[in-house]
């Protein structure tokens, strides 16, 4: 039997916090590696993409990652990425990081606050248009955390990456028009946050 492993189809924008959700995706990375090694059976596995503009935090997440052996399951990057506004050079920059082998297969993303918008735009519209996408809190209400907070309070771009989520990609994904699809809709279930001071209490999310 073997495990190898792979690169260029799973990506993460960005990594955040030591144990994000690009450490839970690795985890799982490595259970089916060790499942398939277990059973006899030939798998590659791919790494996935991340990149963290804060020195501190990548080299905390690093360290964790080494320490519990997944490093061999994601490929960190320690540095910002199209930390400029060339929105040529910026597509180049995000595809040579995040997609040097052609489209993702799987994209996890909570984008707002981005330096630059274009990293977005890049990995949804260009070469790294991937299959499955993951938007954090896709469907959201945002504009009653606006309407709580104000701009001032929310990080920089909140209002517009949400609002470009709701009318490019959940929307008309809801209504079953564009180019996504929803691969999971909670939208009836009518989820409630345990947390009555939350500005969106009743949030159904997809």
């Amino acid at each position: 039997s073997s495990v190898a492993s792979g690169t260029g189809s799973l990506a993460v924008v960005f990594y955040g916090a030591a144990r994000s959700g690009a450490y839970s995706a690795a985890i799982g990375l490595s259970e089916r590696a060790r499942l398939a090694k277990a059973a006899g059976s030939t798998v590659i596995v791919p790494r996935l993409v991340s990149a963290e503009g804060d020195p501190d935090r990548c080299r905390e997440a690093m360290q964790i990652l080494r320490e519990e052996a997944l490093l061999e399951f994601v490929d960190l990057r320690c540095g910002y990425v199209c930390n400029h506004y060339d929105r040529q050079a910026c597509e180049e920059e995000v595809v040579e990081v995040f997609c040097p082998n052609g489209r993702l297969d799987f994209l996890a993303m909570d984008p707002h606050g981005l330096p630059n918008p274009g990293v977005a735009s890049a990995l949804l519209e260009g070469p790294c248009s991937p299959r499955v996408l993951f938007v954090e809190n896709s469907g959201l209400r945002w504009w009653l955390f606006h309407q709580r907070y104000g701009e001032r309070l929310l990080p920089p771009g909140f209002a517009k990456w949400h609002t470009y989520v709701e009318e490019q990609i959940h929307g008309p994904a809801s209504r079953g028009v564009g180019r996504w699809r929803l691969a999971v809709d909670r939208q009836r279930s009518g989820m409630r946050i345990l947390r009555p001071a939350d500005c969106d209490p009743i949030r159904r999310f997809s």
